[in-house]
């Protein structure tokens, strides 16, 4: 490869990474390209979601490693602003018996 085909896929790749960063609410995870509305969807669909289950559906903080505070704390924050539902008791059956 070339040193000015090496200058175009650089400049493409950071143009990717800043018009992805643009679009993104909040950067929570750089390497995977992780915003906070990823982690938001996750929780709202999931709302009991643990760190290690948002890392997994959305694969933030699963490569350097170096936003996990960032992702713990987002989750956090997420999580209080939630209104507070204690988990139902009562089994819900899908079927009607009558």
């Amino acid at each position: 490869m070339s040193l000015d085909n090496c200058k175009i896929y650089v400049l493409s790749y950071f143009c990717n990474l800043i018009i992805t960063v643009c679009f993104m609410s909040r950067i929570i995870c750089l390497c995977n390209r992780v915003g906070g509305n990823d982690v938001e969807k996750v929780l709202s669909k999931h709302p009991q979601a643990s760190i290690k289950d948002v890392m997994n559906l959305t694969a933030a903080s699963t490569s350097c490693g170096r936003c996990r505070s960032e992702l713990e704390a987002f989750i956090e924050e997420i999580k209080s602003k939630q209104p507070a539902t204690a988990p139902s008791s009562q089994l819900t059956i899908p079927f009607d018996f009558s």
